[in-house]
């Protein structure tokens, strides 16, 4: 058996949006699915025949459905979408629906490992946004493949697979950690984000939509759907966000952010550029903790990392680590990514995190690093190794 259980690294900052999501869908289903499931339905409902109609043609005995038929199913037949009797509100309400603890449990673990860095990295709006567009791109893309069909969809995932698109573009370089369990083997590995989603579309998703999708009760489709809207919103995104990162300038602070005085930086990005070429690095911090994505995207990139430099000298590891981990986030493509990643290993290294260390210090090795930078990644991997097997041997003596 294996079951993700989280994801590094992660953005600093508390995901509101995604603690509501989970609180909402638990909420729905301890306050509504539950009792509902353990009543009869009510005979009289008008529901009850149309409900018999559509089951009947399945083969099921109407006289064993009729006794085991819940008030749950008729609130499910009546709230979920139907591509045969199409509702705008049963088009949200349906992503709130869950059929049992284990449909709602495995969406709201991914929805709890994925959701943060998505909601951290684009905003809570959008991401409510994009939440909600992709919910409803996967229903299309189910409904397309099912016209007709009086079988109604209910569930999160499809507006999860949406968040699962927005990660594997945003974060390529994210681990999962994964808990392996056979038997009396019990352990925790890191694999790379974009396998593990990667796997989840193709394998999990896509294969079972081709194969054998028309006598499954689970809606591949809408994963499918979702996903691909994900990947969609993150590239619309990308592009707004370069564009506002470089054009875009703070008129009226909000509060708690930079106030420029007459004669002073006129955005926040320059208060930044200017704090760090005076060596004012603990209000550089300060300004760069506040920033939003758009205008940390407008930063000198060195200025960022020499930040984080000047936090290590001070000893301040973990807030050097946060602002490298906010780097390699918003910072893809950039040519100092194997900088960064080089420091962050070597801040792992001194906290004796080993395997993140080692996943930092591959990273430097994948990515297109100096001769020094190459060097100094294989060195510090071999240094990982050898405290590895200090550690196994500690264990066996």
């Amino acid at each position: 058996m294996m079951i993700p259980i989280g994801d590094e690294p992660n953005l600093r900052g508390t995901p509101v949006v995604t603690y509501i999501l989970i609180a909402l869908n638990v909420a729905i289903f301890v306050l509504i699915s539950v009792p509902l499931s353990l009543q009869r339905a009510d005979a009289g409902d008008p529901a009850v025949r149309d409900y018999l109609r559509l089951v009947a043609q399945s083969g099921v005995s109407i006289r064993a459905l009729l006794e085991s038929l819940s008030a749950y199913d008729l609130f499910v037949f009546k709230h979920g979408f139907r591509p045969g009797a199409p509702n705008l509100v049963d088009l949200l309400t349906a992503m709130f629906l869950h059929a049992n603890w284990m449909h709602l449990a495995g969406n709201m673990l991914f929805l709890w490992i994925f959701g943060d860095n998505v909601e951290l990295h684009v905003g809570r709006g959008p991401y409510i946004a994009i939440y909600l567009l992709t919910g409803i791109a996967a229903t299309a893309l189910f409904a397309l493949f099912s016209l007709g069909s009086q079988l109604p969809l209910v569930g999160a995932s499809g507006a999860i697979s949406g968040v699962l698109g927005c990660y594997f573009l945003w974060f390529p370089r994210n681990s999962v950690r994964i808990l392996v369990w056979f038997f009396l083997f019990v352990n925790v590995v890191r694999v790379p984000a974009r396998w593990v989603l990667g796997f989840y579309l193709v394998v999990e998703n896509l294969l079972p939509f081709v194969f054998v999708a028309s006598g499954s009760s689970v809606a591949y489709g809408a994963h499918i759907g979702g996903f691909l809207g994900g990947l969609g919103c993150a590239a619309l995104v990308n592009r707004w966000q370069a564009r506002e990162g470089v054009v875009r300038r703070v008129s009226r602070p909000p509060p708690g952010k930079v106030v420029a005085a007459e004669g002073a930086p006129a955005s926040v990005p320059e208060a930044f550029a200017a704090a760090a070429e005076r060596g004012d690095w603990s209000r550089a911090l300060q300004i760069y903790v506040a920033m939003p994505v758009p205008e940390r995207l407008a930063l000198r990139p060195d200025l960022v990392i020499e930040l984080a430099d000047s936090l290590v000298t001070g000893g301040e590891l973990e807030a050097a680590l946060a602002v490298l981990q906010r780097f390699i986030a918003t910072h893809p493509k950039s040519a100092l990514l194997p900088r960064a990643h080089l420091r962050a290993a070597l801040i792992h290294l001194k906290r004796e995190r080993l395997p993140a260390s080692h996943q930092h210090f591959l990273t430097v090795l994948d990515l297109e690093a100096d001769a020094d930078e190459v060097d100094a990644a294989r060195a510090g991997l071999a240094e990982v190794q050898r405290r590895m097997r200090a550690r196994q041997r500690l264990r066996f003596d």
